[in-house]
């Protein structure tokens, strides 16, 4: 796996993405790693799903994964903000939040991979960023009803990850997350069948984890 590597400038250290890590030769070894082992692990995955079901991957650290099985019943919080800052800014270009907020609600969400486009995360700057962020030693495979599922493009969220990397002015950082809010859906076929996406999934209720897998990174020799 290859990053192309920005030029570095002033950045805003982007939604915690670091630009060093686009020079960082262990933080990228260590994606390529996690990236051929979990690759393997989902390819040889036994988990089915009906066709009102999808199968979706949240990753999670060691020490949240104890805190997720803690309880008897252990679920996932819907702790992540679905419009995650810069409201006003956007309402500048053009966002219509009241519409969005009737639409799909303002309560916090589960965020997922669904399983069937992770492998399009792999050779992404949002992949070094789950790395860096150390969040990718231990994925939750669960089955969640599409009805339940928001679905948005996660290919902004890269363009916006190289805005930041560059030091672009940050009103195309506004612009990008403009459209990556405006990429939001319920769950919408066509953006699997979009060679281009990446998709995301975001669920606004907390998750029972009752039949669900945990997997843990293993490293390999």
């Amino acid at each position: 796996m290859t990053f192309e590597t920005p030029p570095l400038g002033d950045h805003y250290n982007y939604s915690g993405f670091d630009p060093e890590w686009l020079k960082n030769p262990e933080i990228q070894e260590k994606a390529r790693k996690l990236a051929e082992f979990w690759q393997k692990e989902f390819a040889s995955l036994d988990f089915k799903a009906s066709d009102d079901e999808e199968i979706l991957i949240h990753f999670t650290n060691d020490q949240n994964l104890v805190d997720i099985q803690a309880d008897d019943s252990a679920v996932l919080k819907n702790r992540s903000r679905f419009y995650d800052g810069g409201r006003e800014n956007l309402e500048k270009h053009g966002f219509d939040f009241e519409k969005a907020d009737a639409e799909f609600g303002t309560e916090k969400c589960v965020v997922t991979i669904p399983l069937r486009s992770f492998k399009r995360w792999l050779d992404t700057l949002s992949w070094l960023k789950l790395t860096g962020a150390g969040v990718l030693d231990n994925a939750i495979v669960f089955k969640v009803p599409k009805k339940d599922i928001l679905l948005r493009d996660g290919r902004f969220v890269e363009n916006m990850f190289k805005i930041d990397a560059e030091g672009q002015d940050k009103d195309k950082l506004d612009l990008d997350r403009l459209a990556y809010f405006n990429s939001t859906s319920h769950y919408n076929e066509e953006l699997f069948d979009d060679e281009q996406a990446i998709p995301e999934a975001w669920v606004p209720h907390k998750l029972s984890l009752e039949g669900a897998q945990t997997i843990n990174y293993q490293e390999q020799e």
